[in-house]
């Protein structure tokens, strides 16, 4: 984080993915597999200042940037040949 001296005190702020703690002297890392918004569709594994997702249930992967999984479109590989394929969530 970064600490600012003022007259008298000082004031910090933290990166992003930490928070202030307590005593407001120090950052720690924000676990964002416990609100339950990271990974809705896969297994949330906290790092320090982020999380990824790993494993995602079936019919879902990985994003491109690792922060959530997202549904896979299987019809994008032609798998109704001669028919019409409409992709379902998961």
């Amino acid at each position: 984080g970064r600490c600012v001296n003022l007259e008298g005190t000082h004031r910090c702020t933290c990166y992003h993915g930490y928070q202030l703690t307590s005593d407001s002297k120090s950052c720690e890392d924000v676990n964002e597999c416990t609100t339950g918004a990271a990974c809705p569709a896969g297994i949330c594994i906290n790092t320090a200042g982020s999380y990824t997702c790993q494993t995602c249930r079936p019919g879902f992967g990985p994003s491109a940037d690792g922060l959530r999984c997202e549904d896979v479109d299987e019809c994008q590989g032609g798998l109704c040949f001669g028919g019409v394929c409409a992709n379902t969530e998961g």
